[in-house]
């Protein structure tokens, strides 16, 4: 089950869509139909960190969105409401450094032999 907010899925669907992507043009510059581990391996981490600033500019968008003032009926003070964006409970800014973790690591797997 996955659990999100707000735009919070699209932290999993960029990186996602970015595979397919960086799969089909693999496949049309090296003249493969299959990719070979290594390959698989290096597809994953082109993905993640092509799509490590994609979810941060998108974080840093939503985050740009101007706020709801409400005011409380039992204090009468002014408190600002902000959406959040979140996957797993985890903020999408996070998710940024997930993907950049996982795609060093995953580059280094891909060209060490």
């Amino acid at each position: 089950m996955i659990v999100w907010q707000g735009f919070g899925i699209l932290a999993v669907l960029i990186p996602v869509a970015l595979i397919v992507v960086v799969t089909v043009l693999w496949g049309a510059i090296t003249g493969t139909s299959t990719p070979t581990e290594r390959d698989s391996t290096l597809i994953l981490a082109i993905a993640a960190l092509v799509s490590a600033p994609l979810v941060y500019l998108l974080d840093k968008r939503l985050a740009a969105r101007p706020a709801r003032t409400m005011i409380d009926k039992a204090t009468g003070q002014e408190v600002e409401m902000r959406g959040a964006h979140t996957l797993f409970f985890i903020p999408m800014k996070y998710w940024v450094w997930l993907l950049v973790i996982a795609g060093v690591i995953l580059l280094a797997v891909g060209i060490l032999p």
